[in-house]
């Protein structure tokens, strides 16, 4: 039995999501599509105008940076961490509002309807196949709505042992498939729990599911912390980013075949990459990576992080689909 590991980046859901690069201009598009000025369209219009105000300020902050990851870290840098909670709000609203639909990209879907098992007629991920992502999107797990019906996403979660959800101090690091190492936009704590914004306006249509976002939105920190469960990885001693750090190198340790897609290992993730493809290296066990990309070959690895020539790396141009190891 194979271990394979997936390692993906803003790529893997460009069919649907905006890659980093092109996150300013879909955040301008959200005030095209949805006019947050038109008192007639909300019930509560102080909730549009709140996240509306928001919306705008991160906009003209993220035009300063490269990227938006790129505001995130510098507002953790100088510790302004009232704004970096903000920014992650806006980015949470958006990433529902761009998934709410349930749009996702249907690599994910053939990806999965290749993978999922079902011994002894349990639905699962084969456990010898783990995905480790830098996106803090859901498109995995709406694809795996398909699948596994009936659930609410919390439920999915656990079913797919994806990381992070709502019970996340429970559980051995081997129950998890899925870590997403900066957390996941749009799930947030209330006093009573965990909640997140795709379940409480699943039933709901266009401004009648916005509104009941923004109402979310509008709410304070106290009441609605958007915080705890998308939380960068560089976020030093944050329980989630540690738990999903440490996920990731267990995962690492055991995998022998990694699969690359949608990732452009920026300057600022290098630590976290490089102690994550250590673990690969000192395992003894990894000796084949997969690099899926139309234009890069993957030779950069190499000098990277100290690849050997032991190490195969071999690219993948097509990206119409996922790729799946023929060794699986």
């Amino acid at each position: 039995m194979i271990n394979i590991t997936y390692y993906t980046g803003a790529g893997a859901s460009a069919n649907v999501l905006p890659t980093i690069n092109g996150l300013n201009r879909s955040l301008n598009n959200i005030q095209e599509h949805y006019d947050l000025t038109d008192k007639s369209k909300f019930k509560d219009f102080s909730c549009a105008t709140t996240f509306h105000q928001d919306l705008i300020w991160l906009i003209k902050e993220s035009q300063k940076h490269l990227t938006v990851d790129t505001l995130a870290r510098r507002l953790y840098l100088t510790g302004e961490i009232k704004l970096l909670i903000k920014l992650k709000k806006v980015l949470s609203v958006a990433f529902y509002l761009w998934q709410y639909k349930k749009y996702f990209d249907l690599r994910y879907d053939a990806l999965l309807a290749s993978l999922l098992d079902r011994p002894k007629g349990i639905l699962k991920i084969p456990e010898q196949i783990k995905f480790i992502t830098w996106n803090y999107d859901i498109q995995l797990e709406l694809a795996a709505e398909n699948y596994f019906r009936n659930l609410e996403i919390e439920d999915l979660q656990e079913e797919i042992g994806s990381f992070p959800r709502y019970e996340y101090s429970n559980g051995s690091h081997s129950l998890y498939n899925i870590v997403h190492l900066n957390g996941i936009a749009g799930f947030f704590r209330q006093l009573s729990g965990f909640n997140n914004l795709f379940s409480i306006t699943q039933h709901l249509d266009d401004y009648d599911a916005l509104e009941a976002a923004l109402q979310v939105y509008k709410t304070d920190n106290k009441h609605a912390n958007f915080d705890e469960l998308f939380s960068f990885c560089w976020e030093v001693n944050n329980p989630i980013s540690d738990k999903s750090f440490s996920i990731a190198k267990q995962i690492a340790e055991a995998t022998q075949i990694l699969v690359i897609i949608g990732y452009s290992f920026p300057f600022f993730n290098r630590t976290y990459d490089r102690e994550i493809f250590n673990k690969m290296k000192q395992s003894g066990r990894l000796n084949k990576i997969y690099f899926q990309n139309p234009d890069l070959d993957g030779s950069f690895l190499r000098a990277q992080f100290n690849l050997s020539e032991k190490f195969s790396i071999i690219h993948i141009k097509d990206t119409q689909q996922f790729f799946i190891p023929h060794e699986l």
